[in-house]
């Protein structure tokens, strides 16, 4: 099969060889490059197929690192992660997946912000119990949480993916969370000034109101 006979976008027979194709072997996969036509060799059991700038390629299984964990051991309003090298979403992080769960002393919204951004806006579309509310302008700040699920001293959990939007350029982040008996709450929204790296990760709950052990972990998908 390494000098088939096969079909080329106009229809006509052609060879491999005379793609400047020589040796394919079974798994492998042609693509065009934009110029001419590549043979790329097959992968290795358990490698998967991505593309990346507009040219496909065999990663390993991507893994999952734990960038940070920290438990908070004295009742405060903020978390903050500030990582020692800036997360970089282009090259080696395909995103970055934040948990906070813990317990709240009084009804709050739970907020976070990026890159110590306090001027832009993040834009998204709200979702609480069911219900679509429409967009949202949030100064700065991406509601995680509203108030009519954290109320009183609701344990809650949140899961936050922060990736890059390809065509804006920017930062979108999307969550799912709630407590118990209060329903879910999913949201998204988008960095309204572009990025592709994260310096640092807040986490607000006005006032004085996440309790001791509340918890907030990182997590970096690599590329």
């Amino acid at each position: 099969m390494a000098n088939a006979s096969y079909p080329s976008i106009l229809g006509a027979s052609i060879q491999l060889d005379e793609l400047g194709i020589v040796g394919a072997a079974e798994g492998d996969i042609i693509y065009f490059d934009g110029a001419d036509w590549v043979l790329l060799p097959k992968g290795t059991n358990g490698q998967i197929l991505e593309l990346v700038a507009n040219v496909p390629l065999w990663t390993s299984n991507r893994s999952i690192v734990v960038l940070n964990s920290q438990k908070l051991a004295a009742e405060t309003n903020i978390i903050t992660y500030t990582p020692a090298s800036a997360l970089n979403l282009t090259d080696t992080y395909s995103e970055i997946i934040v948990i906070i769960k813990g317990t709240v002393k009084t009804s709050t919204v739970v907020k976070m912000s990026l890159n110590g951004h306090t001027t832009y806006n993040m834009a998204g579309m709200r979702n609480t119990a069911g219900t679509l509310t429409g967009f949202i302008s949030t100064g700065g700040t991406f509601d995680i949480l509203n108030s009519a699920i954290l109320s009183g001293v609701d344990n809650f959990y949140a899961i936050v993916r922060i990736a890059l939007n390809h065509d804006a350029g920017a930062l979108v982040l999307e969550s799912f969370g709630g407590a118990p008996n209060k329903g879910m709450r999913w949201s998204s929204g988008k960095d309204e000034t572009a990025a592709t790296t994260i310096t640092s990760i807040r986490v607000d709950g006005d006032v004085v109101n996440f309790k001791v052990g509340t918890e907030m972990i990182t997590m970096g998908i690599k590329r």
